[in-house]
C-alpha cells in the first residue's frame, strides 16, 4: 500500500507454502523494497503409497503418482530456499526480482528476512546470513551486490532484529553440521542464544 493506503500490488505465494518472513525497506535513491521467503506447509500423506499394485497398470499408476509427489516436493523445497524482493517507485508497478540460494548452499530453507540502512539481511536454515544492496545506474537500471556472507557453524538463525544502525541481533538455534565453504565462519559457543 501507499502512504495514504492504495494498494500498489498483490502478492501471491506458491500453493503449499505460505511466509516465513517479510522485511521492507528503501534503497538509496528513494526505491522502496518489499521481501519475502517461504516455508513449506504441505503435509504429505505418509500412507499415501501403502497398498500394493496388483497389476501392471496399477504399479504405472503408482509410479506416475510417486513421480509427481517427488517433483512437488522438489518444487515446495526449492521455493523455499528462493527470496522474493518486489521494488516499487513512483516511475511504475513493483517489480519483482528473485534472489536464489548461493551456488554452495543450495540446500538450506531461508528463514528471516530484516531490512538494515537500506541493505537486505537474509539468513537461512544452515546459519548462513547473506547482506545485500542493490544500486541504480544513470539508467536506473537495478544491480544487486553481495556484501558481507557469514554462517554461524553448526547453528541455524531463529530471528533477527534491528538494534541501531549497522547493528543487528541474531538468535540462534542448533542446526545442520553444514560448513559452507565460501562464507565467513561465525563460532557460536552456546547451543542456544542471541
Amino acid at each position: 500500500w501507499t502512504e495514504v493506503g492504495d494498494p500498489l500490488a498483490r502478492v501471491d505465494v506458491h500453493p503449499g507454502t505460505t511466509p516465513a518472513s517479510l522485511a521492507t525497506g528503501r534503497m538509496a535513491g528513494g526505491t522502496s523494497y518489499m521481501a519475502a521467503c517461504s516455508r513449506v506447509t504441505r503435509q504429505t500423506d505418509p500412507g499415501m503409497f501403502r497398498l500394493v499394485p496388483q497389476n501392471e497398470a496399477e504399479r504405472q499408476r503408482r509410479r506416475e503418482a510417486m513421480d509427481r509427489e517427488e517433483a512437488i516436493a522438489n518444487q515446495l523445497a526449492r521455493e523455499s530456499r528462493l527470496v522474493r524482493v518486489w521494488f516499487h517507485s513512483n516511475a511504475g508497478p513493483p517489480v519483482q526480482e528473485v534472489v536464489p540460494p548461493e551456488s554452495g548452499n543450495a540446500s538450506s530453507a531461508a528463514t528471516c528476512l530484516i531490512d538494515v540502512d537500506g541493505m537486505l539481511v537474509c539468513a537461512d536454515e544452515s546459519g548462513c546470513l547473506r547482506l545485500f544492496e542493490w544500486t541504480q545506474d544513470e539508467h536506473r537500471a537495478r544491480h544487486r551486490h553481495r556484501r558481507a556472507y557469514f554462517q554461524f557453524r553448526s547453528r541455524k538463525v531463529a530471528c533477527m532484529e534491528r538494534i541501531k544502525k549497522a547493528t543487528i541481533a541474531v538468535s540462534v538455534l542448533p542446526g545442520l553440521d553444514q560448513v559452507v565453504q565460501s562464507a565467513l565462519q561465525i563460532n557460536v559457543s552456546v547451543p542456544r542464544g542471541v
